[in-house]
């Protein structure tokens, strides 16, 4: 495990977001650790009932692709910190699919040590992504896309990744991918 930290695609001084991956033979866990000037952020309260929901990328939110180098297909996950998730199956880049059905259920939590940070963390259980086996998820090929999207109180939408392509934020893109 190591952290891995997220650059803005703008030029970003006042906020950090890193995240951690963690991977064991029962479950992928990723934290991703806001801090800084979070009142200028709008996130969500933490709601007692999950949910499944479309369209996340509108608002501040976390998310996670996962891609094996061998194969078109791949996985996105998206977070909220209002307790809203959800996993979309893509056949190739950007050829989205749906909701990828076999998951029905992400452990998500949200803890705000002080005013100046927050930290979202999913659980998913590994049996329920059989796209790829724990040695796949494990080794040193696989590609995991970790981003961020903050929205900031005046709606101003920004977009984190490991690293970006040129042009604009494409959080698709595996240029924008990394091995852990």
């Amino acid at each position: 495990m190591k952290m891995i930290k997220l650059v803005p695609f703008a030029n970003q001084k006042n906020i950090t977001i890193e995240s951690l991956v963690n991977i064991n033979s029962d479950f992928l866990s990723i934290n991703y650790i806001v801090s800084g000037a979070l009142s200028n952020i709008t996130f969500d309260q933490f709601a007692s009932n999950q949910e499944r929901r479309w369209e996340l990328w509108h608002k501040s939110c976390f998310e996670l692709f996962i891609k094996h180098p061998d194969k078109k297909e791949y996985l996105e996950f998206n977070f909220s910190t209002g307790n809203e998730w959800n996993c979309f199956y893509l056949q190739d880049y950007r050829v989205n699919e749906g909701e990828y059905n076999k998951i029905t259920s992400v452990d998500l939590s949200v803890s705000s040590f002080s005013s100046n940070m927050i930290t979202l963390t999913a659980k998913i259980r590994l049996n329920d992504i059989p796209l790829f086996s724990y040695k796949q998820l494990i080794s040193k090929e696989m590609r995991f896309g970790i981003t961020a999207i903050t929205k900031f109180n005046n709606n101003e939408l920004e977009y984190w990744a490991i690293k970006h392509c040129k042009g604009k934020p494409d959080f698709h893109h595996l240029e924008t991918f990394s091995t852990l």
